[in-house]
């Protein structure tokens, strides 16, 4: 009789806890006094809103939609300054005399001027986003359609990859940009020309 009735209790125990809203073994995450119980919107939108504002201050603004880098002198340099940490880096991965890191986002926007006057954008579209919140962390990549000043027949396509990395309050710290080797033919037939 004692087993039926432990059995009947614990019957009456599980099904109770089916009927409620909370998965089993769900654990509440621990919360530092003071926080508010309210739950936080995501950071990726917010994240996503700064590069995307970032961007805006650097590249022209094309009707069409093509967005090639503004000339050095274009950029209010104060502004966009705002986005970014004390400790921000560019990371150039790319197969273009613009490669290497960065410390100052200036100088590596003269070192990118010249690559796109000599191989210009001629379209760019995007594949896909992430975005990694714990981290603070977007990736995108792009088919990015480059032509070349010194052959208007010569062009290429690019798989690239973009990174940027943020602090906690929202700062830049990095940014990353790979190209694929699909450019490296182009870059090659334009080698007997001038090298920016």
């Amino acid at each position: 009789m004692k087993i039926t009735l432990l059995a009947l209790f614990l019957a009456l125990l599980v099904y109770a806890h089916a009927q409620t809203s909370v998965p089993y073994m769900t654990r509440a995450a621990a919360q530092s006094p003071g926080a508010s119980s309210t739950p936080q919107p995501s950071v990726c939108p917010k994240m996503r809103q700064l590069s995307d504002e970032l961007d805006a201050e650097v590249y022209s603004q094309e009707p069409q939609g093509i967005r090639a880098p503004l000339a050095a002198e274009q950029v209010n340099w104060t502004q966009v300054s705002t986005y970014l940490a004390p400790s921000f880096q560019y990371q150039d991965y790319s197969y273009f005399n613009s490669a290497g890191n960065y410390s100052d986002y200036r100088t590596y926007w003269e070192a990118l001027n010249p690559v796109y006057e000599r191989w210009p954008l001629k379209n760019a579209t995007v594949d896909w986003y992430s975005c990694d919140p714990v981290n603070r962390r977007l990736t995108s990549q792009w088919k990015q359609y480059f032509g070349s000043a010194a052959d208007p027949t010569a062009n290429a396509t690019s798989t690239s990859l973009y990174v940027t990395e943020y602090d906690p309050d929202y700062k830049i710290t990095r940014q990353a940009y790979w190209t694929s080797g699909d450019i490296v033919d182009l870059l090659s037939t334009a080698s007997n020309t001038t090298t920016p």
